[in-house]
């Protein structure tokens, strides 16, 4: 990098630097410790994830990736820190978090238990209703046990010791737990539940069942022994005999991170009579994702049919309509899996028949499709067209055709024959422009413009585009997103710069989303697109987008050292936050790419 570059970009920092400096996200604390790591300073990299753990209350999904680079001795301080500070802690039931960090934690025993007893704390509200509180410190022990279980595959000696540890229960932590909670995680206490919920004996309880009489908030037992089956990378393959010895039944309750990775790990295991016996014992929802999850594993052999027959055998969760189409897409997908591309086309068009909120038949279309996309030579023309059908069956609600409608028809035109792709092109996205509400009409023309792409017709790909914006003013979709991956995958920016600044113009001024996560992307359009990319930024009808998409941008240009884009980002930033996340961007660039010294100088000038 020149010294001139170097020197146009502090001016411009100089700019927005002045007097307090807005600090830094966790993210970008995570981005720079990556950045430290790469240029050889393990230590300093540590410290900058310690300090996010100790500071922020949520921790970014990419701390243990970067961390998971680090010296082993490095890797037990961000772990102990994460234990210390409480962050193995979680407010969904998909964090990545928890099982990140038992794989950062293998490998040291000490560790490996500190982080499973820090799991297994009781913390605030967790040993009371309402139920969602349970269900995340069910899955947060879960998932821990399913981090180390896969650590640990072909040692099965370490369940004792986890089945030990939870026989102990957890801790209280938290304010407003009461010292009576301790008594409720007691080892071998039955787990009381809600309304029919089951007991480990596999009882059905009735409603305020299982609670201890009198106390506050009515708090349920905790039950951990069952918890023990989110290690089921070392369970499956002892079989369901000596799972139900050590977990006894399992809680339906908690079904989607204890039953439902079993029974694929049952699969796995070459079990997958045992694995169908499995979810034959759940209630409806989880015994429909049990069996799912088997025939993912499945998708051949004697066995498969035995896997389709178990779901014909399976009932609805309910009578109403939603649960019926929940019911029929899974068995499509089941289908699929063995693959019955016919029978699942045929479930598809029976869901076109009638409307339904949720999982319509849009969807089912969408997946069906994705699946010949990866079965090109079961993509015939007939089925294609069916597909077609189903689109354009008076089932599809408008939202739901807008919400998969552009994937589609960019999958389909990638494996057509040239007169489907005609019939696509003309008289099939004309029928379904008038489905949608005039303000989703854009997300068929995307399709096409996808399909287009991917067929090396970039030039007829951004005329449908330009047309079709021209045709509707004002409309923003969240189209950006999959065109340009498709233009990046057809190598349009070297191919055809202008074309591709054309087409990228087109793009960002109709849409609305934000960029994709990874920056994986962003560095495949290169140093042409990405500089391109750089100077249309401004055309984004909302600044934030905008300024969203440069900081995608400038973390490719950081991970690669492109300091002409993030010079050209620089001078084209639309305020402080924007101008300090760039600058951060280029002290990364350059304490791997360039001078320490000025690297580090620039990240203070930007608060890192």
């Amino acid at each position: 990098m020149s010294s001139a570059l170097l020197g146009s970009a502090r001016q411009i920092l100089d700019r927005f630097a002045a007097g307090d400096v807005p600090p830094p996200s966790a993210a970008e604390r995570v981005a720079w410790a990556g950045a430290l790591l790469d240029s050889g300073d393990p230590e300093a990299a540590a410290g900058q994830l310690v300090a996010v753990l100790r500071g922020e209350r949520d921790v970014p999904d990419a701390l243990p990736a970067v961390a998971s680079r680090l010296p082993r001795k490095q890797v037990r301080a961000v772990v102990t820190a994460a234990i210390d500070n409480g962050r193995v802690e979680v407010s969904s039931e998909t964090s990545p978090v928890p099982a990140a960090f038992a794989r950062l934690a293998a490998g040291s025993d000490e560790t490996e238990e500190a982080l499973l007893r820090a799991a297994l704390v009781v913390r605030e509200y967790e040993d009371r209703p309402p139920m969602a509180y349970r269900n995340y410190r069910a899955y947060r022990i879960s998932r821990v046990l399913a981090g180390l279980a896969e650590a640990h595959r072909g040692e099965p000696e370490r369940l004792d010791l986890w089945a030990g540890i939870l026989a102990e229960g957890g801790a209280v932590g938290g304010s407003g737990a009461g010292a009576d909670a301790e008594a409720d995680t007691e080892a071998g206490a039955w787990a009381g539940t809600e309304a029919g919920a089951r007991t480990p004996t596999g009882a059905g309880t009735e409603a305020g069942a299982g609670t201890e009489a009198g106390a506050e908030g009515h708090r349920p037992r905790l039950n951990d022994r069952t918890c023990l089956a989110g290690a089921a990378a070392l369970l499956g393959p002892l079989g369901l005999a000596e799972i139900d010895r050590r977990c006894g039944a399992l809680d339906d309750e908690f079904a989607l991170f204890e039953a439902v990775p079993l029974a694929r790990a049952l699969a796995e295991a070459g079990r997958a009579t045992e694995a169908l016996e499995l979810a034959a014992r759940l209630e409806p929802t989880a015994r429909q994702q049990a069996i799912v999850a088997v025939a993912e594993v499945v998708t051949d052999g004697p066995e498969a049919p035995a896997v389709v027959s178990a779901f014909r055998r399976c009932p609805k969760a309910s009578r109403e309509r939603h649960q019926q189409a929940i019911h029929q897409r899974r068995f499509a997908r089941v289908l699929l899996s063995a693959g019955r591309v016919d029978d699942a086309l045929a479930e598809a068009a029976k869901m076109g028949a009638r409307r339904t909120a949720w999982f319509g038949p849009a969807e089912l279309a969408g997946e069906i499709m994705s699946w010949l996309g990866d079965h090109p030579e079961e993509a015939t023309g007939q089925r294609l067209r069916a597909l077609l059908d189903v689109l354009e069956s008076p089932g599809v609600l408008p939202q739901e055709l807008g919400d998969h409608v552009t994937a589609t028809l960019h999958r389909m035109l990638v494996v057509a024959d040239p007169a489907l792709r005609t019939e696509i092109i003309g008289s099939r996205a004309a029928a379904l422009r008038p489905r949608l509400r005039a303000s989703l009409r854009l997300q068929v023309d995307a399709g096409v413009a996808a399909g287009l792409l991917a067929i090396d017709r970039a030039g007829e790909a951004t005329a449908v585009l330009s047309r079709a914006a021209a045709m509707a003013p004002g409309v923003r979709l969240p189209i950006a997103r999959r065109l340009i991956a498709v233009a990046a995958e057809a190598d349009l920016p070297d191919r055809d710069p202008d074309l591709f600044a054309e087409f990228f113009e087109t793009v960002v001024a109709r849409s609305s989303d934000w960029p994709p996560a990874g920056t994986t992307l962003a560095v495949r359009l290169g140093p042409a697109g990405r500089a391109t990319a750089a100077g249309l930024l401004g055309r984004f009808p909302e600044p934030v987008t905008g300024a969203r998409w440069a900081a995608w941008l400038a973390a490719a240009a950081a991970e690669i050292g492109d300091f002409t884009t993030l010079h050209t980002l620089l001078e084209t930033a639309s305020g402080e936050q924007p101008a300090l996340r760039i600058g951060r961007c280029f002290a990364a660039a350059l304490v791997r790419h360039g001078d320490p010294a000025d690297a580090h100088a620039v990240a203070t000038a930007c608060g890192l």
